[in-house]
């Protein structure tokens, strides 16, 4: 979005109502779910992705989404076992590349139409080996799942007021069993932690089961694409590649950037003592 686009959208999105006077809330909601674990023996990069729209756009999204799931006989995409052709997506259930590459592709088309329906797509992305390289300098640096969740929240949170002005109510939906949700949440419920008007926007913090939501789905999709480039050096599917040229807000976070953290987080996370939570490898 451009600077004068943005400023138009604030006037216009203001939130009086002028006909009665009331003030509007929009509702933000926000989906993540990671491509892999912070597991630097297995993987080089981490990955969390993530969609943040209105409640006008959601509609649209879930009803496209589970259409093209429809179409080929699918009850969710995992992009991981479709790629692998294991669990729900084995060949003995029927599946095989080509089948999971036409799913994929349509899935690619929803994403690729997702703006349009008010919808911003994401990633936020930790380089594993850096981060192990910073860790050693700056000890109190902040677990990597802390990172790419806080960050992911405030890629939400700014798409939202740019988009449609401060008067905001975000919802966060992480899936569940995966360690972002929880490093969030503690964040979330620390008085200490929570100062300032970016925690006053969130309304609810909760997970959701991938299988059955159509946003997870595409953010684990989203990731996917984001860590295979990496991991390869190389895009080897179209889908892919479609995935990829996709417009979407972006966190990036190697060696450079990890070893200027703000110091005064580092100490106000410290404070807070958080629960103890399983270490990076």
């Amino acid at each position: 979005m451009d600077r004068r686009r943005a400023q138009l959208g604030l006037q216009q999105l203001s939130a009086t109502n002028l006909v009665t006077g009331r003030r509007l809330m929009v509702v933000l909601k926000s989906y993540y779910d990671g491509g892999n674990q912070a597991d630097s023996l297995q993987y080089k990069i981490l990955t969390l992705g993530g969609l943040a729209g209105n409640d006008k756009g959601w509609p649209l999204f879930e009803s496209s989404w589970k259409r093209v799931l429809e179409r080929h006989h699918a009850d969710f995409l995992h992009t991981t076992d479709a790629v692998a052709l294991q669990k729900y997506f084995s060949k003995s259930k029927g599946w095989s590349r080509d089948r999971v590459n036409r799913l994929i592709e349509g899935c690619a088309g929803v994403l690729e139409h997702c703006i349009d329906w008010g919808i911003r797509p994401m990633t936020v992305s930790i380089i594993l080996e850096d981060y192990k390289k910073v860790l050693a300098r700056i000890p109190d640096l902040l677990p990597v799942e802390y990172i790419a969740a806080t960050h992911s929240v405030s890629l939400s949170i700014l798409y939202g007021i740019v988009e449609f002005g401060q008067d905001l109510q975000c919802e966060f939906h992480f899936d569940r069993g995966e360690p972002f949700y929880g490093h969030f949440l503690d964040a979330w419920n620390s008085k200490l932690n929570r100062k300032g008007t970016y925690w006053d926007l969130i309304a609810s913090v909760g997970q959701a089961d991938m299988k059955k939501v159509p946003a997870l789905q595409a953010a684990d999709l989203l990731a996917w694409c984001v860590n295979r480039a990496h991991e390869d050096n190389k895009i080897k599917l179209p889908w892919q590649e479609r995935i990829l040229n996709i417009h979407r807000d972006k966190g990036w976070f190697d060696e450079k950037l990890l070893s200027k953290p703000l110091l005064e987080n580092l100490k106000r996370v410290a404070e807070c003592r958080f629960p103890r939570r399983k270490p990076m490898r």
